[in-house]
């Protein structure tokens, strides 16, 4: 029965316990019993108050093999909306850190429409992945320009085959937008 109680992080392709001390041997056990496989290019990114541990070609990599975005992949009005105005939605800010990050902003996991909200715009959310580690969090999500959220958690939703066993984080976004869909009827 594997000691579920050991802390370790990966970095630089080995385990390191909360002393600093490389092991090996638990290392190998850990791939053993959980199938997690070491990320062996860290890079250690700072956005906000967040920080991350993250194997940005790794990432690169996984989303390069993901031939569409769940919202491309979807024929409801709500998906071809957002679909229709997407490099409108992600502020700059978000695609610069996508790109720290190794993530392509057009390869969602999942995007999808909640409600028409009181000011008219439509509410969205959606998530996207990267393989790392959360380091430092604060405890709400970063607000961006008023019609934008991005949060961070470890989960695995509708994660891609690409991205195999590898640790990974789900970045989750809101996003306020206007209906632009002139043959739809907007929904409520």
């Amino acid at each position: 029965m594997p000691n579920n109680s050991f802390n370790a992080s990966a970095h630089n392709g080995a385990f390191i316990c909360e002393a600093g001390v490389i092991v090996a041997a638990r290392r190998a056990a850990l791939i053993r019993a959980f199938g997690i496989l070491p990320c062996v290019n860290m890079t250690k990114i700072d956005y906000r108050d967040w920080t991350f541990d993250c194997d940005v070609e790794s990432t690169r990599r996984a989303y390069e093999s993901i031939l569409a975005g769940g919202v491309e992949t979807c024929s409801c009005s709500g998906c071809r909306n957002f679909l229709a105005q997407r490099q409108l939605v992600f502020p700059e800010e978000v695609i610069n850190l996508f790109g720290q990050l190794g993530i392509n902003y057009k390869r969602d996991a999942e995007i999808y429409h909640t409600a028409r909200i009181e000011s008219g715009l439509h509410l969205y959310g959606g998530w996207f992945h990267f393989i790392g580690n959360i380091l430092k969090q604060p405890d709400v999500p970063a607000k961006l320009n008023g019609h934008f959220t991005v949060d961070f958690i470890v989960s695995r939703s509708l994660a891609a085959e690409s991205f195999g066993n590898q640790p990974l984080v789900q970045v989750e976004i809101t996003a306020e937008v206007p209906w632009i869909l002139k043959e739809e009827k907007e929904p409520d």
